[in-house]
């Protein structure tokens, strides 16, 4: 819980009286499910949607474990799913649910263990804007989209390492293993973008749902940051193709080089005949 004055923090929460304190107070309410699963139990669930009255759909999407991005606009509250994004290595990314219900005055969100959801959101609101404490709940759930959005740029920098090191390999040191893994790297490339476009998908349509209320301003901020995601790994995807050019004409001149070389070998051998 928080307010422009303070943040109160317990481990130790019982729903069953949390949404009338919020309005007795004056706090925004922050609740996160960390769940060591890969989706909360259903005891839980159940008590957050009688407290909280979600949508009986939602609760099924976070079940089933959805990992589809989008957003609803319910009858008292907002459901968006999100996704955390992270590099594992050239063949696989970890694609991480985070579930978000968001109401008047409180919010609520769950994920799995490999998301520190709370750290995140301290970053947020303690060291980069403070004004999120001043400002309504939905201040806080559109930081978090943005820090969210600001992780994926780390793992661009990944891949932006990998393409520079296949493209020095594909100069100097060409072998069929580099072209597997420009080819698996081109793979991931088109996946990334896939799940960009459906980061931006849902928060254009938060922004033009919400367009009139005021915190929206961090809303656009987040869908700039990813078009530019968009436009960078587009560029990466030139750079690998043009790093599979470059591979092409190094194999092309070293096939020349031992063909020069074969021939002058070749020269030397037959020459004592022509004597």
């Amino acid at each position: 819980m928080y307010n422009e004055r303070e943040i109160k923090e317990d481990y130790k929460w019982s729903s069953s009286d949390l949404s009338d304190y919020v309005k007795k107070e004056g706090y925004n309410l922050w609740i996160d499910v960390t769940t060591a699963a890969s989706t909360p139990s259903r005891s839980d669930l159940e008590r957050l949607q009688q407290s909280f009255c979600l949508d009986e759909e939602a609760i099924k999407a976070v079940e089933n474990g959805s990992k589809k991005p989008q957003a609803r606009m319910l009858k008292e509250h907002i459901f968006t799913i999100f996704l955390n994004l992270g590099y594992r290595n050239i063949r696989d990314l970890d694609t991480n649910a985070i579930y978000f219900f968001l109401g008047r005055g409180w919010l609520i969100t769950i994920h799995g263990k490999e998301t520190d959801l709370v750290d995140m959101g301290k970053k947020a609101f303690l060291k980069k804007n403070r004004r999120i404490l001043e400002s309504s709940v939905y201040a806080l759930f559109y930081s978090l989209l943005s820090v969210i959005v600001e992780k994926y740029e780390q793992l661009l920098t990944a891949v932006e390492l990998k393409v520079l090191e296949l493209e020095k390999q594909s100069q100097y040191r060409p072998t069929k293993k580099t072209l597997q893994m420009l080819d698996l790297l081109s793979k991931q490339a088109i996946i990334l973008r896939r799940h960009f476009w459906h980061a931006r998908n849902t928060i254009n349509f938060l922004s033009y749902a919400e367009k009139d209320n005021e915190d929206v301003k961090y809303l656009k901020m987040v869908n700039d940051e990813v078009t530019q995601l968009i436009d960078m790994i587009e560029s990466y995807r030139d750079t690998i193709n043009s790093t599979r050019e470059v591979f092409a004409g190094s194999i092309s001149l070293r096939m020349s080089d031992s063909m020069r070389i074969l021939t002058v070998f070749l020269s030397n051998l037959a020459s004592p005949f022509h004597l």
